[in-house]
């Protein structure tokens, strides 16, 4: 497993910002990868909770404060419900952000959750990352540190000159770009059916 990730991602490190997102059904397997991930030139570790059996948020508080001691580099946890059947509580994000989680990306396609998060711990030493591209405009603007879009894989410059526009306050062009994005996601979600 080590091996196959060295090898596809020391591409991709010199390409983007080195941020490694794991999954597995095995805690084991996910710490390895996590001490693993600096060698290979890693800035920081994501991972949605351990999937196939269900996990609580006490669960949830032991597997990252493991994940945070293992690891050499910052953790981000990745929050997506649709795959993992889990929603990460935002009283267990306060919790792991004590313990020294860097940050979240979001992928539950829910504003108020995204709101619940800003208001209640200090974005400020907090990384909170969109998992969605349909959620720039209500989420950047409002302390959102980026985006990571699905979407974008296939088509960035769209996504791109949206977030630059919402970046810039330009919120006019911006709605136009959010629109037309949300249109381009639609035809994405579509043609994988």
């Amino acid at each position: 497993m080590k091996e196959s990730h060295g090898t596809c991602n020391k591409r991709s490190c010199r390409q983007s910002s080195g941020y490694f997102s794991y999954r597995s059904s095995n805690p084991e397997d996910i710490f390895e990868l996590a001490r693993h991930a600096k060698h290979v030139g890693a800035k920081a570790v994501a991972t949605v909770v351990p999937f196939y059996f269900p996990y609580s948020q006490a669960d949830i508080i032991r597997f990252f404060k493991r994940l945070i001691e293992v690891s050499e580099l910052p953790v981000f946890i990745y929050n997506n419900p649709k795959t993992t059947g889990v929603t990460i509580d935002v009283e267990t994000l306060k919790n792991l952000k004590e313990a020294g989680l860097y940050g979240i990306k979001d992928s539950t396609f829910d504003l108020l959750y995204f709101y619940g998060v800003k208001f209640s711990m200090d974005m400020n030493d907090f990384y909170y990352i969109s998992g969605t591209e349909a959620f720039i405009i209500p989420s950047v603007p409002l302390g959102a540190d980026a985006a990571i879009c699905g979407l974008a894989n296939a088509l960035p410059e769209p996504v791109v000159e949206l977030y630059n526009e919402t970046i810039k306050g330009e919120f006019k062009k911006a709605l136009e770009l959010q629109l037309r994005v949300n249109k381009l996601r639609d035809v994405q979600h579509y043609a994988q059916l």
